[in-house]
């Protein structure tokens, strides 16, 4: 299965060998693969080249297609009855270069965010090589702080309108507290190359920013992730266990699928490849009968036989690379559209379904068809649950019928809500949308059913988990 891929930008002058010698040292670096990449550097001619040692192979090739010139290095490694593959592949569009890795595993199940650091070591290679082009926010592999001189560049990424090739991690510091939700050095390092992770430092800096982002910005402990020019929809992380996990999970699979949908691959080039030297053999060994006349007619379309059998396995090889990224990039049909309504949470429209479909399951005798299909759809389509853990949070804060304290309004803004003080009350709207709001008393309720009913009334209007 595809674990990873990512596309990273490099300077204008990057040259082929210092593309290699990138490759040389991230090989040298590691255990498992220090023998093959020893010689790997003493090989004098880099492309095409064959090496292989008792786990691991390498080959190198190079293409070119129209204007655009690629060289290909692949790696296979076997190890502990897995194979890894691993693609780094330099293309140069009219001087444009960028390099674009592609990492794979075969019998295994290895979750994107679980990646182990050997596999992931290649990205790192590039990253801390010096070869990247650098835009205002650089591509590194440690934490970048949140500062006046970037706050515009923050605000872009939040606002969905930020150009870069990279998604955005913006973690900020737990209430009242120094530290963060996530280990932000750990995971700044496992993304680098996948993301830009950004940290707050100043106290209030991220509260602050939510004039310009309209109040779409984390704080108190929250982790946001957003993505180039809102090409998906943003994603806040309420603290809690796992969430690291959560958040390299989430733009792992993004950036894989992205860069999967439109990035070469080895195999889709090999294939072309092939397919173009078995034509072009193909029409020599039909020149070469045509001149002699020697040869029996019964070989001659033999030959042409293998030849059209060649073709035929070089675009279903293709086909099927094609299929595999489509597949990483969530391609197929879906089972539902979506609509058009506005999403209250990520997974909102995906959630509201699963849990129609399990109301309707626990009313369905089993052993009927309905019954059946419901179960396989459930059981291919489980609820994500990102709204429920807002829910909990409104639960925490408006059950107990006490008055709003500072923390509890903070919490509230962090999820989207709008609070204006009125007189004895505050006037509580979710997301800016008009018809989704709550009238909240400023005293504690007079009695114990006060907060349950006010938990009833908000959740029976913006929550769709019943």
């Amino acid at each position: 299965m595809r674990i990873q891929s990512t596309r990273l930008p490099l300077k204008d002058d990057c040259t082929v060998d210092e593309f290699y010698q990138v490759i040389v040292q991230w090989l040298k670096g590691c255990p498992q693969t220090n023998e093959i990449g020893l010689d790997f550097e003493r090989s004098e001619k880099k492309c095409p080249l064959h090496i292989a040692d008792l786990y691991c192979t390498v080959d190198t090739m190079e293409s070119k297609r129209g204007d655009i010139e690629y060289d290909l290095f692949k790696l296979r490694h076997e190890f502990y009855g897995q194979t890894w593959e691993t693609e780094a592949i330099l293309e140069n569009r009219n001087g444009e270069k960028s390099v674009i890795v592609h990492i794979e595993c075969f019998g295994d199940t290895t979750s994107i965010d679980n990646i182990p650091p050997i596999r992931r070591a290649v990205i790192a290679a590039f990253v801390e090589s010096g070869c990247l082009k650098q835009t205002e926010i650089p591509i590194t592999s440690r934490p970048i702080e949140a500062t006046d001189q970037n706050r515009e560049w923050l605000v872009r990424a939040i606002n969905g309108k930020l150009d870069a090739p990279l998604p955005v991690v913006f973690a900020t510091k737990c209430f009242n507290s120094a530290g963060y939700e996530i280990d932000v050095e750990d995971v700044a390092k496992k993304l680098a190359g996948i993301a830009y992770v950004i940290i707050e430092i100043e106290n209030d800096y991220a509260f602050n920013l939510k004039e310009s982002t309209d109040g779409k910005n984390p704080y108190n402990g929250y982790v946001g992730v957003y993505f180039p020019n809102g090409r998906r929809t943003a994603k806040t992380f309420y603290p809690g266990k796992g969430v690291a996990g959560k958040v390299m999970g989430e733009v792992s699979r993004f950036v894989t699928a992205q860069v999967g949908s439109d990035a070469p691959s080895w195999s889709m080039i090999h294939s072309k490849e092939v397919a173009a030297v078995a034509e072009e053999r193909g029409e020599m060994l039909d020149a070469f009968e045509d001149e002699n006349g020697t040869l029996e007619e019964k070989n001659r379309a033999l030959r042409k036989r293998v030849g059209d059998l060649m073709r035929d396995n070089a675009a279903l090889a293709a086909q099927l690379d094609a299929m595999r990224e489509a597949l990483a990039a969530g391609g197929g049909d879906p089972l539902i559209e979506k609509a058009d309504e506005g999403e209250l949470h990520p997974d909102e429209q995906h959630d509201m379904i699963v849990a129609i479909l399990q109301s309707a399951l626990r009313n369905e005798p089993e052993g009927t068809r309905m019954y059946d299909l419901l179960s396989a759809v459930l059981a291919a389509n489980p609820l994500r649950g990102t709204g429920q853990k807002r829910d909990e949070i409104i639960k925490n804060i408006f059950s107990r019928g006490e008055a709003l304290s500072k923390r509890d309004i903070a919490q509230l803004e962090s999820l989207g809500f709008e609070i204006v003080s009125d007189n004895k009350h505050y006037k509580v709207t979710y997301k800016g949308h008009d018809k989704y709001w709550f009238s909240v008393s400023k005293t504690p309720s007079d009695s114990a059913s006060g907060g349950k009913n006010l938990v009833s009334q908000v959740l029976n209007r913006i929550s769709i988990y019943r």
